[in-house]
């Protein structure tokens, strides 16, 4: 193509021409489309011709859309603890892409504690959130404030009007009693365009294990590579319990009488604790008058050694968080008193299937005065 340009006699300064060519098709390189360049003018003269290089023919490339699907996780996470998937889904293709579905299936033996599509740039100040966003449809940016009211702490809970067309939405999709599955309606994706999801989970158990996570996208228009519409993302499930004894057990005790204290085990998790054995050493020269375990709690009295009595409560499985309390009742013999005896050495401790993270609240040790009749 030739182009004629004829400069007149009041130019005195550098012609600037630029050309673009476009099409109603998508195009994949936009930066090849326009061309500009610079002509001296230093009098007046024939008209300058500018060529154009146009091809004879065209080969129109079809736009596609192709919509890529990746999770961020961790590795490993520990039952009992909150972990957060973010999910990118991102179209690659030349041609936008409508109606973009998110499914996760949420894997068996774990919570679902949120889900939430991105909602792009948003600011706490005091009591109120600022959102700036764009519509998926128009690419319009618009700003969002809201100003919540409540007490510190309180759970804030957000949910977008379905009514809105092109603005995502996420849901949750019971099939069945025991498959359900996270799912948002992402709307429009133009070319380029990436968008996010977030689900949070809390693995439940007291076994170790390897966790599969599926997730899936969607969208109307077929694409030309579905292997990356979906992402099974493997995890580590570990189990810790951190398991703690203590006794209530304080003063002097009086020979010849009995004794009742409470022992008590608890679990501060993260993970619940399975088989839990409390185990109690009672103090030379006493004997067992009685156990009263807590609900579910088994007791029987061992012996390791003929002078020493060991109580053994199976309490099974503790949540985490929760307790078991034993009440022991123990007789004092006659000649533990105060001119002929050392202190009694009294001793417990728990334990279960789970690693201990902090196995130094495992067991105590305690020394009891005893007193000729008298008690403190």
């Amino acid at each position: 193509m030739r182009v004629g340009v004829e400069a007149t006699s009041r130019l005195t300064s550098p012609l600037v021409h630029t050309a673009t060519v476009y099409a109603i098709e998508t195009d994949k390189d936009y930066s090849n489309n326009i061309s500009v360049f610079t002509s001296s003018v230093s009098a007046v003269g024939p008209p300058i011709m500018v060529e154009i290089e146009v091809p004879e023919s065209v080969t129109y490339l079809t736009p596609t859309t192709d919509i890529v699907l990746q999770a961020s996780a961790p590795s490993t996470v520990v039952a009992g603890l909150p972990f957060t998937y973010i999910y990118t889904i991102t179209n690659v293709g030349t041609a936008d892409a409508t109606n973009v579905r998110f499914e996760n299936t949420v894997p068996p033996a774990t919570t679902l504690n949120e889900f939430a599509p991105g909602l792009g740039d948003c600011e706490w100040q005091e009591n109120s959130i600022t959102c700036r966003m764009s519509d998926l449809t128009t690419g319009n940016s618009i700003t969002i404030t809201l100003v919540a009211t409540g007490y510190s702490g309180q759970t804030l809970l957000m949910w977008l009007d379905p009514l809105m067309p092109g603005w995502p939405m996420c849901y949750l999709l019971k099939e069945r009693d025991y498959l359900h599955i996270v799912t948002c309606e992402l709307g429009r994706l133009r070319t380029g365009q990436s968008t996010n999801v977030r689900v949070g989970f809390t693995a439940t158990g007291i076994q170790e294990r390897l966790m599969l996570n599926a997730a899936s996208v969607s969208t109307y228009e077929t694409e030309t590579n579905s292997l990356n519409n979906s992402s099974t993302t493997t995890i580590t499930v570990l189990a810790r319990a951190d398991l703690a004894v203590r006794s209530n057990l304080a003063g002097r005790v009086p020979g010849g009488e009995v004794l009742s204290y409470t022992l008590t085990a608890t679990n501060f998790g993260p993970s619940d604790a399975a088989n839990v054995l409390l185990t109690d050493t009672m103090p030379m020269g006493t004997s067992l008058e009685s156990a009263r375990p807590s609900l579910g709690i088994d007791c029987a009295l061992e012996s390791e050694d003929a002078e020493l009595g060991v109580l053994i409560c199976r309490a099974g499985h503790l949540d985490s968080g929760e307790t078991a309390t034993v009440t022991i009742t123990i007789a004092v013999g006659d000649l533990l008193v105060l001119e002929s005896a050392e202190p009694m050495v009294h001793s417990a401790r728990v334990t279960a299937d789970q690693v201990d993270p902090d196995p130094g609240n495992n067991e105590l040790i305690e020394l009891i005065s005893v007193s000729d009749g008298e008690t403190d």
